[in-house]
């Protein structure tokens, strides 16, 4: 199958086994380049090795999903080493199988959120919504250069002419209702500046 996405960037939370690091090696068979994030880090090197040893592009790290600025320094280290992120697959989760509710320990519940429900939310971020464009002026802005100088390129400009898999129109994630929970996300723009601070 043809998917039209050789050559993008594909990162994987929870590539080291188990479904996540089937979606590496199908995105890998893709043509995609894969960064596999996992707190296993040696599972996810060797889930890169394989990838490698088949004659593709991937790189390994260790990442806790729960821990903001841990992830934040991993994501800046594979994106240097891979290259920008094209592709999120947000597989990393933890399933805790308890009979009843009743019988679930404190921690255990809270270690449930902060996998399944914050590290989510971490690997992806949140704020106002963004194009691509507003990122590269704001990353262009805070690296000295002149926003001015990036020009927006609409999907179909882009597609123009080559193969390429059909793309959502707003891919938007509303976070609403997280928000009326009370849970305060980290904005993107936050976390832009952060990384772009080193």
């Amino acid at each position: 199958m043809d998917l039209g996405i050789k050559g993008k960037v594909a990162l994987v939370s929870g590539g080291a086994r188990s479904l996540g690091k089937q979606d590496c090696l199908t995105l890998a068979a893709e043509g995609c380049k894969i960064i596999v994030l996992d707190l296993n880090g040696e599972g996810a090197e060797d889930t890169a090795k394989e990838i490698t040893a088949a004659g593709g592009t991937a790189r390994g790290y260790a990442a806790d999903i729960t821990d903001r600025a841990a992830l934040a320094e991993a994501l800046k280290r594979a994106e240097s080493e891979v290259g920008p992120v094209d592709i999120c697959v947000n597989n990393a989760g933890w399933i805790y199988t308890m009979g009843q509710l009743k019988d679930m320990k404190d921690e255990d519940w809270d270690q449930n959120l902060a996998i399944n429900l914050t590290g989510t939310y971490n690997v992806t971020n949140a704020g106002p919504p963004q194009s691509w464009a507003d990122i590269a002026r704001r990353v262009f802005e805070l690296s000295g250069r002149d926003p001015v100088d990036v020009r927006p390129v609409s999907t179909d400009e882009y597609d123009a002419g080559r193969s390429s898999a059909p793309r959502p129109r707003s891919s938007v994630l509303s976070l609403d209702k997280l928000a009326a929970t009370g849970f305060e996300s980290q904005p993107a723009g936050d976390a832009l500046v952060a990384y772009l601070a080193d």
